[in-house]
């Protein structure tokens, strides 16, 4: 069996960034290191979302009570966990780097993932580039994700010709395949999360999926649970950056 490498955390205040002043005081952020495979990075560490401060008078009495926290102790067994399996999906395109990112938003609810799934994304990129000012503007001040996803097919048929299919025939096809994983997921959003906080970790490491699919299976017949669950899967690796073609 082949032997897996070790993952180094650690984490530690950062004194070289300008300190935030509270009453006075002077607190620094705590940034957590990892080094795996001869690679390194560094970046913010958070908890819930939020960055952690350090009093620097703390940090000089006990420099080493960070790496006991409960909480550090928590995300380190999440970083770990992430790393085995992003490195078991990409393989050879495995990289530390942006892990900081992809921790904040395995650790988010996945219906706030589908809520900001269209800002700065390759979809929003490319509307903004084949739609005019104005159709633009509408479509993104659109509220709800489900109208702006037929606002796009609207559009691209029924807008007084103005675009004659162009939308869609010259979308490239990863961002096509994006825009129809949105589509497929819709009713399955409305099943499945209208009232729950389960987040991407818990989904893919903490028995989410499997419990969704036992929901869905109880809850509604419209849908086919097991293919949607699949195809669910396949749209948050998508969301991560972490989806394998092959």
């Amino acid at each position: 069996m082949k032997k897996e490498k070790t993952i180094t955390i650690k984490h530690f205040v950062n004194f070289d960034v300008k300190p935030k002043m509270v009453d006075g005081d002077e607190f620094y952020p705590v940034y957590t290191q990892i080094v795996y495979n001869r690679k390194n990075t560094k970046f913010k560490t958070k908890i819930s979302g939020e960055p952690i401060l350090v009093k620097k008078e703390l940090e000089l009495k006990d420099s080493n009570y960070l790496n006991k926290s409960n909480d550090i102790l928590n995300q380190n067994d999440k970083i770990e966990t992430i790393i085995r399996y992003e490195e078991s999906i990409l393989n050879d395109s495995f990289s530390l780097k942006g892990i900081g990112n992809r921790l904040v938003t395995y650790n988010s609810p996945i219906i706030n993932i589908y809520k900001e799934l269209y800002k700065n994304s390759s979809l929003e990129k490319y509307l903004k580039s084949v739609l005019t000012y104005d159709d633009y503007t509408y479509w993104d001040n659109l509220e709800d994700i489900n109208s702006q996803i037929e606002q796009i097919y609207y559009y691209d048929f029924t807008k007084g010709g103005k675009y004659n299919g162009l939308i869609l025939s010259g979308m490239p096809k990863k961002i096509k395949e994006q825009l129809e994983l949105y589509e497929q997921m819709k009713l399955f959003f409305e099943v499945a999360f209208t009232k729950s906080d389960i987040t991407i970790y818990e989904w893919f490491f903490k028995k989410g999926r499997s419990k969704t699919l036992v929901y869905l299976k109880e809850k509604n017949n419209e849908i086919n649970p097991s293919e949607s669950v699949k195809a669910f899967d396949k749209l948050l690796k998508v969301v991560i950056g972490i989806w394998n073609e092959d």
